[in-house]
């Protein structure tokens, strides 16, 4: 049985994921059955989770990350972040070297080993034994990470699908692989048109099967509002705005929760005692958790943080400035150079998990945002009304009542902003700003980067193609017929 042996395989890549599967089996036993089988299958090998790391080194790409000037201490740190701070052609090949990547696998090869998994789930579970409502969960679970994989890839590896200089059926997207059949011959790229199509009907199929029951019990799995939520963010990219605000108000309809910072102590402090991550199974607006804390590691974390640039996004009294971040006392600077502290995931040493996750103020923000490009295009001020609406329900609890000031009316381009502007300030440090960047039309970006006390300048173009990764070169190897997306130049430094 094919299944088999691909389990075989994966089994070996993921073992540890799969242990608890596998502990006192035979070899004659390993062959998934039941439904529940294949549901361990799937959360084993293809959930980022445990040691997954979906994209080593992007955090440093976008501006919300900063060098500071540092001591001889700090010097490996400072080189291992170089490669994608800088923006390097070969950024893959040298984060290699340079320790970025060691001991993860590149993007390209950690999201495929992941799409395998959800390709034998959704393959094998109408035929396995089991009860209709459990093969439902299992195929709304395949259907919508798959959707979410491939999301990542197409926004690594791919020009956004919005590129202004051409169309989505003309730009190289990524192979689609959808069959647990691995004798297929070696795929091409199809378009980022049809890459997307691929992710919108994946996402529509998750959400018609969790549409049978509904369930939103498990957080480490993908449910029915986060599958409604992730679709919301897909049609965002897609700018398809009525479909946008479809899924978001579905998620939200489930789910309306946001979390009130206003809950939070007076004297809250980072600190192991009173520590509450925004990132948690009790934060009561997320919906579906996911990552490891490596992922938001740079290689760089005691020399590249948070940007200025960024904290300067944050107006006077956000409550966010306190809770999501805060500047580093004085004394810390005998350890790092670093001038904020962030404070979104769990501090314990052991908390490998849960780094990051989807979040019902996203809903909020992807709707707020669709209402503000239907304002821009149809110039109806009930669509401007309802975008202020959801900005200020967020807004409304990141600020005490005292200091809340509601947005107002606004010209439709600054209203965009605005909604742009809200999601940065909410989303840092969420695997987001830097594919936001892309669909934003990929806006120069200057970095400094800081070795011991000397700085570089170094600039992003807009339109660069290093918006774009290049395809690793074992990939190329393995697959002749795997077009090279175009390398930027060599990158130096201009003082």
């Amino acid at each position: 049985m094919r299944i088999s042996i691909i389990f075989l395989f994966l089994a070996g890549i993921h073992f540890s994921s799969c242990k608890k599967f596998l502990e006192e089996r035979t070899q004659s036993e390993m062959t998934p059955v039941s439904t529940e089988d294949y549901s361990q299958l799937l959360f084993g090998t293809s959930y980022p989770r445990g040691g997954t790391v979906l994209m080593p080194g992007v955090t440093l790409m976008s501006d919300d990350m900063q060098y500071y000037a540092h001591q001889i201490d700090h010097d490996y740190e400072a080189k291992t972040g170089y490669p994608a701070f800088t923006w390097q052609y070969n950024f893959d090949d040298l984060a290699r070297t340079s320790g970025l990547t060691n001991p993860f696998k590149d993007s390209w090869t950690v999201l495929y080993n992941h799409i395998t998994g959800c390709n034998i789930a959704i393959d094998a579970t109408p035929e396995s034994k089991g009860t209709a409502s459990e093969k439902d969960q299992l195929m709304g679970e395949a259907y919508a990470l798959r959707a979410f994989l491939y999301w990542h890839l197409v926004n690594l590896y791919s020009r956004p699908f919005n590129d202004s200089t051409t169309t989505p059926d003309k730009l190289p997207g990524v192979p689609l692989l959808i069959s647990a059949d691995l004798r297929n011959e070696l795929p091409a790229r199809s378009t980022v048109a049809e890459v997307y199509t691929k992710i919108r009907k994946d996402i529509e199929q998750a959400v018609t099967y969790f549409s049978v029951d509904k369930r939103k019990d498990n957080l480490h799995r993908f449910n029915y509002p986060a599958a409604h939520l992730l679709a919301s963010r897909i049609y965002l990219y897609t700018e398809e705005w009525e479909k946008v605000i479809e899924h978001a108000t579905a998620s939200i309809a489930v789910q309306p929760l946001v979390l009130d910072l206003n809950d939070w102590p007076a004297d809250y402090y980072y600190d192991e005692s009173m520590y509450r991550p925004i990132h948690a199974q009790k934060n009561q607006e997320t919906l579906f958790l996911y990552g490891t804390a490596s992922e938001m590691r740079t290689g760089a974390d005691f020399v590249a943080g948070m940007s200025e640039d960024l904290a300067s996004k944050f107006e006077a009294n956000d409550l966010r400035a306190t809770i999501y971040f805060s500047p580093l006392p004085e004394f810390m600077l005998m350890f790092t150079p670093l001038k904020y502290g962030t404070q979104k995931r769990d501090i314990k040493v052991n908390a490998v998990e849960n780094a990051t996750s989807l979040r019902t103020s996203e809903a909020y923000l992807n709707r707020a945002e669709a209402y503000a490009q239907l304002y821009a295009t149809k110039n109806n001020p009930a669509d401007a009304q309802r975008a202020l609406d959801d900005l200020n329900f967020i807004r409304q609890r990141r600020f005490s009542p005292a200091n809340f000031q509601p947005v107002t009316m606004m010209p439709a381009a600054e209203l965009l902003q605005f909604c742009r502007d809200e999601r940065r300030r909410e989303f840092f440090e969420e695997n987001q700003r830097w594919f936001d960047l892309r669909r934003y039309g990929m806006p120069e970006i200057i970095h400094i980067y800081a070795l011991f006390a000397e700085v570089q300048r170094f600039k992003l173009s807009k339109g660069d193609p290093a918006y774009t990764l290049l395809i690793p070169t074992e990939a190329i190897r393995l697959n002749p017929r795997l077009e090279q997306n175009p390398a930027a130049p060599p990158r130096n430094p201009f003082y």
